[in-house]
């Protein structure tokens, strides 16, 4: 019965819109009569937007990138912009700071370990330049006095021959006494100690020593002898005319 009074509004159908009620009128306002239509709610308010600031610093640097970005809240919150803002700077001082610190580092162990370690090396190595250079100055002034003698009128017999022999050898001897191989880490480790073997006490090997018995000086040095001896020439006339030239300066002055 009560199904029937109600008709089909049973309490799972849904509402029908003929059955709806129809919508309140809308109010009248007191400000209807002065703007002819009635008010509407006025929009939330929109915060200004954020001023850009500069820093005192910005004239220095130059590169700040500006304060206009989202800051953090209360909560320690920031936008992704934000940290990168503030730190713009940093690599570039860190680089700035790398770099003076590089500089300054070679100045001071140039000054403190240079001029220390060049005393230490020049006496061994001026005395291997100079018997690397009486074997390439040998050698050199035999070939060029076998080259005379092949071309001069009077050509002596083999001259020729023992000229390109002796060519060669210089050829060599250049290659092999250049100053990269004498003072190669072949020889020499990174301190300047010499790798081979040296005979004689070590606390008493003089540096004319350790030249005489490095392993390429040693070698063309046997070979310059060996060249002296076959060509017949007397290198004993050059000491023998420094001491008389070194007692002719004596007479004089005395």
């Amino acid at each position: 019965m009560l199904r029937e009074d109600m008709g089909d509004m049973s309490p799972t159908t849904g509402f029908r819109a003929s059955n709806s009620p129809p919508p309140p009128p809308p109010q009248s306002s007191v400000l209807d009569d002065i703007f002819g239509e009635p008010t509407t709610a006025l929009p939330a308010a929109q915060p200004p937007p954020a001023a850009t600031t500069s820093s005192q610093l910005d004239d220095i640097f130059g590169c700040s990138p500006p304060r206009d970005g989202p800051t953090a809240g209360a909560g320690g919150d920031a936008g992704p912009g934000w940290a990168t803002a503030d730190v713009s700077d940093i690599p570039r001082l860190r680089s700035v700071h790398v770099t003076a610190g590089y500089r300054d580092g070679l100045a001071e162990s140039k000054a403190g370990h240079v001029q220390d370690g060049f005393d230490e090396g020049f006496p061994l190595g001026a005395v291997l330049g100079m018997k690397a250079g009486w074997a390439l100055g040998v050698l050199e002034g035999v070939a060029v006095a076998f080259r005379a003698a092949a071309l001069g009128k009077g050509k002596v017999e083999g001259a020729a021959e023992a000229f390109e022999a002796a060519r060669r050898q210089l050829v060599d001897a250049r290659k092999e006494l250049d100053m990269v191989s004498l003072f190669g880490q072949e020889y020499f480790d990174e301190e300047g100690i010499w790798k081979y073997h040296v005979d004689g006490r070590e606390d008493e090997v003089t540096f004319e020593e350790v030249a005489a018995q490095h392993p390429l000086v040693s070698k063309w040095l046997v070979a310059v002898d060996e060249l002296v001896e076959k060509a017949r020439v007397d290198l004993g006339i050059l000491d023998r005319r420094t001491r008389e030239d070194a007692d002719d300066e004596t007479t004089t002055v005395g």
